[in-house]
């Protein structure tokens, strides 16, 4: 095949890692995949993986989708492991229609933050939770805007909530496929994005390195990374967080600050689930000729790399004599810095983006009597692509806002209403 000698892997494991286990029924089907892209990060790392199996039997499609959402996922090449992560999305082409099944809205432990009248402070229902379905995908927390209520029916809107959510929901749509074979798609996630499941507040005064720091909020909130190795940031702050946000979202406010060195802090899931922090480094690794599209090179302009040899967080000269020796630096136009990196197995490339931004993290939720405004929260991809609209209990009474087009408009502030329903 195309894409062979890489080899996506699915093993049994989903929350339990002591003993990994490959997922044997998959490997068949796996060995024909023709398409195999996956993208790598200097925040997060392992990013995204997608795997395409062209021809499957439609009781295999069904299988698929019931039970490899969740699974670890690994990307082999010659016993080396070039990605990580877990199975977050599986869509089956099928005659007649397409199902698709997602761990993006998914929910199995509940709060409603709510306030009694329009001056209260703000509370926090007990939590509603599914320990079965915890068990089986690990804990994932959501907090519901409950606007103004009672403590009673906080709680009840917790476990309708709860209801709805805690299975990964099923989208169908109709399709013009024939009878005959179906198709698969599997999305993956590296493990980062697991530490966007859980909250991280502390209560804890005074301040500490931001090393220590990040190791904290993975104790309390990384249920799926096996270990840490944090490089110092030199940097200190503050160790409480009151905030409502996630821990991912805790730990991109502190690499934000950088490193004692003026540096930049990058921050994400390697292989083996370790949690890793390192500095920017400050020396060449990879030289690119122009008059070589597509080739890069180690930093000797030597020996020619394979494009899925080139990573982030590695800096790169664009070549045009053999005695440039510019050093690297961002006053350098030619010395570059990778942020992120797109790989296609099946054309054999590399795409390096270059541009890398500053962390940025998400507001925190209301003070104390007010309402929530749910309609200022940006659309996630599941409620943008494939589903189409997004609900939400709003002042009393529950809206559905659906979206308007597919590429002209990004998020609710550039959407006007296309409709709006109560019940």
């Amino acid at each position: 095949m195309a894409v062979r000698p890489f080899m996506p892997v699915l093993y049994d494991n989903r929350t339990d890692f002591t003993t990994l286990s490959v997922l044997q029924p998959a490997i068949p089907y796996l060995m024909q995949c023709d398409g195999l892209a996956w993208s790598v990060g200097v925040y997060g790392w392992f990013d995204t993986m997608r795997i395409h199996i062209p021809r499957v039997h439609p009781a295999a499609a069904y299988w698929f989708l019931e039970q490899t959402l969740g699974r670890m996922t690994k990307l082999r090449l010659y016993g080396a492991t070039l990605w990580e992560g877990l199975v977050w999305e599986v869509s089956a082409l099928l005659p007649g229609c397409t199902l698709t099944r997602s761990l993006a809205d998914m929910a199995n432990k509940v709060y409603v933050e709510y306030s009694l009248d329009e001056t209260s402070t703000n509370s926090v229902s007990s939590a509603s939770q599914d320990t079965t379905l915890q068990g089986i995908y690990g804990v994932k927390e959501y907090y519901v805007a409950g606007g103004t209520r009672g403590s009673t029916d906080a709680g009840y809107l917790a476990d309708r909530y709860l209801a709805s959510h805690k299975h990964p929901p099923t989208i169908r749509s109709m399709t013009d496929r024939a009878r005959g074979l179906a198709e698969v798609t599997i999305d993956c996630k590296g493990y980062y994005n697991t530490l966007a499941w859980k909250y991280y507040t502390s209560t804890a005064t005074g301040t500490q390195a931001t090393g220590t720091t990040l190791s904290d909020i993975n104790t309390s909130c990384g249920a799926f990374i096996a270990s840490t190795n944090l490089a110092a940031t030199g940097r200190t702050a503050a160790k409480r967080f009151a905030q409502r946000q996630t821990a991912w979202e805790q730990m991109l406010s502190l690499i934000a600050l950088g490193t004692s060195n003026d540096l930049r802090y990058f921050l994400g899931v390697k292989a083996g689930r370790v949690l890793t922090g390192w500095e920017e480094p400050t020396t060449l690794s990879y030289i690119k000729y122009p008059q070589l599209p597509g080739q890069y090179f180690d930093a000797t302009g030597n020996f020619p790399l394979q494009f899925w040899q080139v990573e982030p967080g590695k800096w790169v000269r664009a070549q045009l004599s053999v005695s440039d020796n510019l050093p690297v630096s961002d006053e350098n136009p030619r010395a570059m810095l990778i942020g992120s990196c797109e790989y296609d197995a099946v054309a054999r490339t590399v795409k390096p983006n270059y541009n890398i931004r500053t962390p940025t993290v998400s507001s925190a939720t209301a003070s104390a009597g007010q309402e929530f405004n749910p309609f200022e929260r940006p659309w996630t991809t599941y409620e943008w692509y494939k589903q189409g609209y997004r609900t939400f209990y709003y002042k009393g009474q529950w809206i559905t806002q659906y979206r308007r087009g597919w590429e002209e408009y990004g998020t609710h502030k550039d959407d006007p209403w296309q409709g709006t329903k109560t019940w």
